[in-house]
């Protein structure tokens, strides 16, 4: 017999409404009114009564907004589409979160503020309430942006103007200055600041020393009312935070004295600016700060003795004794200084850790002041500190004959550190190390090891093997040894692809989850062999008699892919600086199908999950990087494409899917 279902019924009903198969009960016109009539039967459609109580509940307002306000900004991008009343609410919380459209190229920005603004031409209910404009041009012809020689100006940024409440700005400003995307920021500023909640200033020219003669206003007075939060320089890159300080601090005078209602500075503050941070009484609001000694400059030191006598409440700190001199070259000072100037740096450091340690959680410095500071200074114990950055140079532990970091007491400074990023750098030749690697740091015997890491990131730089300073990808036995317990592995910006996995198999037996990203210098090699643990010849044998051989399971001769079985995921991102050859099949070279059906197909379940993100030649049947066979071995495998070898930017549509969105 067919269990009853429930159906509804919307006709009209008398006072004495009796529900069909209920029993006797009695209900009135009042309880009718406030809900819908459902009849028992056995015909009923229970699906369709769940799509029609569904839409009872999401049609009442209040229930619908407080369920999109749970989703994610993705999913809220998709429930914009799918009626009037959730595109509404969609776009009210999305512009609650800071949906902000980026406009970012390393060319012409006044191209894709062209685009937006003819997305939003007849777009009402806009989701945006920022705007990011971003142009930093290493193209000084200006005859390739659209806006030179353009009749109407307008066109550019009228609907931008007057459909995006602009609560959100951020700004990386580098030469541009004919361009129209630069003279629209400065009507945004110009005209628009009261409105500003959010500033973000990355990066300005070298010639812009204020804002207010850059956008040729007086800026005087609280012009930035309702400004809550600033960010400025906001990089994870370890080597931008060593470099000189990309906004001045003039800029950053002119932004404070202007925000009464400042809460939040974001960005790693340098001691040069640190005059109006104190002047207004600002330091509880910092979260980030860099300390590069300046004993030049006695404002400077004393600004930072008042500094650390606040006692900061630091989230991220970055410490170093050196500067960027050039490239990925340091210059130093600081052990050339009087032993009272170092000594004088020591104690602000420990100062500043000893009032942030119940707040720190990121960690910055050089190899060299790591040693400087963990072997002499009496700095407290770093509790909450979860990661930890460190400019290394493999150059160094050659040169010096120490392993230096393995003789530092992880365990007893760092005793809950869970993820280290290791930035390859080279530091000056003239270095006195005597001061930083002095005779009882070296006589040490103890060799310790960091149990606690579970993440590491390593990332070199692209140099030519004659290169002393170049990354060494035996540097990564001496990690291991340190951090032995790593389960996650990133290693980018490297030119030594086959050297680094044929290391990579037996290093870290847990690893689970492994990120790649290699410049390959000869695009046509092949890398079969190493990833599934067969001869050259062997490799090369399956290959050309593959479906003689796709059923047998040939045993490995060396170290694989198989030897993590825990891996989970494995990720590439491969660039060729040369187009490979024509008339070359696809599979050809890189990795074939015999990495697929000895290596990744053999991996234990649940299945491996592949990424590989590469730029493939502009003829992609011809490129060896197209990998697209390797699909057929590995489900989940998702193969990405950059699409241009110069970019290195999502474009409008692609970053919130605008075509969609705002029509």
């Amino acid at each position: 017999m067919q269990d009853p279902t429930i159906s509804s019924s919307c006709s009209e009903v008398d006072n004495n409404l009796r529900i069909q198969g209920s029993g006797p009960d009695i209900v009135t016109r009042e309880i009718v009114r406030r809900a819908p009539v459902f009849v028992l039967n056995r015909a009923g459609d229970r699906k369709r009564i769940e799509e029609y109580l569904c839409q009872q509940v999401f049609g009442i307002p209040l229930i619908l907004k407080e369920i999109l306000s749970y989703l994610p900004f993705k999913d809220l991008l998709t429930t914009s589409l799918v009626n009037k009343s959730w595109n509404f609410f969609s776009r009210e919380i999305l512009r609650k979160l800071n949906c902000v459209a980026v406009i970012e190229s390393h060319e012409t920005s006044c191209d894709y503020l062209l685009m937006l603004n003819k997305l939003l031409a007849n777009t009402e209910n806009v989701p945006f309430n920022g705007l990011c404009v971003t142009f930093t041009s290493t193209n000084d012809n200006l005859e390739t942006h659209q806006c030179v020689g353009y009749e109407n100006l307008s066109d550019f940024s009228c609907h931008i103007l007057s459909k995006i409440c602009i609560k959100f700005l951020e700004v990386v400003y580098d030469d541009e200055k004919t361009c129209v995307a630069v003279d629209l920021i400065r009507r945004i500023l110009g005209e628009r600041a009261e409105s500003l909640e959010v500033f973000s200033l990355e990066h300005v020219s070298d010639d812009a020393t204020s804002l207010g003669s850059w956008l040729g206003i007086d800026l005087k007075g609280p012009w930035l009312p309702k400004l809550h939060t600033l960010l400025l320089q906001m990089s994870d890159n370890l080597y931008d935070q060593i470099d000189e300080f990309k906004v001045p601090c003039s800029m950053v005078e002119e932004i404070v004295e202007g925000a009464p209602n400042l809460r939040v500075i974001r960005g790693y503050i340098h001691p040069e600016c640190l005059g109006p941070i104190l002047k207004k009484k600002l330091v509880p609001v910092l979260t980030n700060f860099h300390y590069r000694p300046p004993p030049e400059l006695p404002e400077t030191r004393k600004w930072v003795r008042e500094f650390v006598m606040t006692n900061p409440k630091l989230h991220s700190f970055s410490f170093s004794t050196h500067i960027k001199d050039f490239d990925h070259v340091l210059k130093e000072e600081f052990s050339k200084w009087p032993r009272a100037d170092q000594d004088e740096v020591g104690r602000n450091l420990s100062w500043i850790l000893q009032s942030s340690k119940d707040r720190l959680v990121h960690f910055d410095t050089d190899q060299l002041s790591l040693i400087l500071m963990m072997s002499q200074w009496n700095i407290p114990v770093m509790h909450q500190v979860r990661c930890l950055g460190i400019w290394h140079s493999a150059f160094l532990e050659i040169n010096s004959n120490v392993p230096t970091l393995s003789k530092l007491d992880w365990s007893k400074n760092f005793p809950n550190l869970k993820e280290v990023c290791i930035f390859n750098i080279s530091f000056p030749r003239d270095t006195n190390q005597q001061v930083y690697l002095n005779e009882s740091f070296r006589l040490r015997d103890a060799q310790f090891c960091c149990q606690t890491v579970n993440k590491l990131t390593v990332k070199g730089h692209y140099e030519h093997e004659s290169n002393p300073d170049r990354f060494d990808v035996r540097q990564m036995q001496v990690f291991r040894d340190i951090f032995p317990n790593v389960k996650k592995l990133i290693v980018s910006d490297i030119n030594q692809f086959s050297e680094l996995m044929t290391q990579m198999w037996t290093l870290w037996p847990n690893l689970e989850g492994i990120s790649v990203s290699a410049l390959m210098e000869t695009p046509c090699s092949n890398f079969d062999s190493i990833f599934t643990g067969l001869t050259p010849a062997e490799a090369n044998y399956v290959y050309e008699n593959f479906e003689d051989c796709k059923s047998l399971k040939i045993a490995p001769v060396q170290p694989c892919l198989l030897n993590l079985p825990k891996l989970k995921f494995l990720m590439f991102t491969l660039e060729h600086p040369k187009p490979c050859k024509k008339n070359l099949l696809s599979d050809s070279a890189f990795l074939t199908r015999v990495t697929g059906h000895c290596a990744f197909a053999r991996m234990p379940k649940p299945k491996l999950e592949v990424l590989v993100r590469r730029r493939t030649c502009r003829e992609r049947a011809n490129c060896n990087l197209a990998l697209d066979h390797l699909k057929a071995f590995v489900p989940t495998v998702l193969l990405a494409i950059f699409l241009s070898i110069t970019s290195k930017f999502w474009t409008l549509e692609q970053i919130f899917n605008l075509p969609a969105i705002v029509r």
